[in-house]
């Protein structure tokens, strides 16, 4: 009688992990690239206003915290 060789491996089965692996690397790797582009494009403009304070819009930074943030949690109070 053979030796038990154990639970019988489906063909394709490490390729199909390795498949899924890949697509969710490639995922993450587009996730991080895109974040570091947001981050990239905030420091441009934070140093934009840094050199040019006067297009710094008080008025509208107020008024779109308030609708992002206060509003948000509070509709009512509009």
């Amino acid at each position: 009688m053979p030796p038990d060789a154990g639970p019988a491996v489906r063909p394709g089965l490490l390729t199909d992990r390795l498949e899924l692996l890949g697509r969710k690397v490639t995922r993450a790797a587009k996730m991080a690239v895109a974040m570091i582009s947001f981050l990239g494009q905030v420091i441009a403009v934070i140093g934009g206003i840094v050199i040019h304070p006067r297009r710094l819009r008080l008025t509208s930074l107020v008024h779109h915290c308030q609708e992002v943030g206060v509003n948000a949690v509070c509709p009512s109070w509009r």
